[in-house]
């Protein structure tokens, strides 16, 4: 198996050269428990049939809400939380060469006014007015910039970030946390 995967690492790097496709999570159960049990959390370890892939389930109450982490041996870190809000939806992802096609194509990008975000991220929303309100929270922003978050939505009820697969400390998972907590607080009012 480990041939296999060396194989498809390889292929990966080809495509997409900062791609780590599998990394061992099981290394990572000290620190998943850790921070579920500082956060009065629940941590669940699924592995397949035969032992050869794991994935770690964490949820967290914050207020009336679960914020959920789960990765694998295969997939990226993704943290989710359903608000259940149908009325606002917000893109916030990396500025690429792509993103800049579909904006040039599109024209549907909205700018905050903080050249170092605009920049580095592509921001699409259905209410402009209050995307800025969120955005306007420095310590928001910089939590997103600092932490180099390249895929943040809520879209059809659920909050949605896709993290970097070395996250791997406890301060990385509060700081994640964090932004969800700010978002909660800013779009459940």
């Amino acid at each position: 198996m480990p041939d296999l995967i060396e194989k498809i690492e390889r292929v990966m790097r080809a495509f997409i050269p900062s791609a780590t496709p599998y990394i061992d999570v099981e290394k990572k159960i000290k620190t998943w428990e850790e921070f579920s049990k500082e956060n009065n959390g629940t941590l669940q370890i699924k592995r397949t049939g035969d032992n050869t892939f794991s994935r770690l389930i964490m949820e967290i109450p914050i207020k009336n809400y679960i914020i959920r982490f789960e990765e694998s041996d295969i997939n990226l870190l993704r943290v989710t939380c359903h608000l259940g809000i149908k009325d606002f939806r917000f893109y916030i992802t990396f500025e690429d060469l792509i993103e800049k096609i579909i904006k040039s194509i599109y024209n549907q990008e909205i700018e905050i006014g903080d050249k170092e975000f605009d920049d580095r991220y592509l921001i699409t929303t259905n209410n402009e007015s209050k995307m800025k309100d969120i955005l306007s929270d420095s310590n928001l922003k910089n939590l997103l910039l600092k932490n180099n978050i390249s895929n943040f939505h809520l879209a059809n009820g659920e909050l949605f970030i896709l993290a970097d697969r070395h996250i791997d400390e406890t301060e990385e998972f509060e700081i994640i946390l964090e932004i969800f907590k700010s978002l909660i607080s800013k779009v459940c009012q």
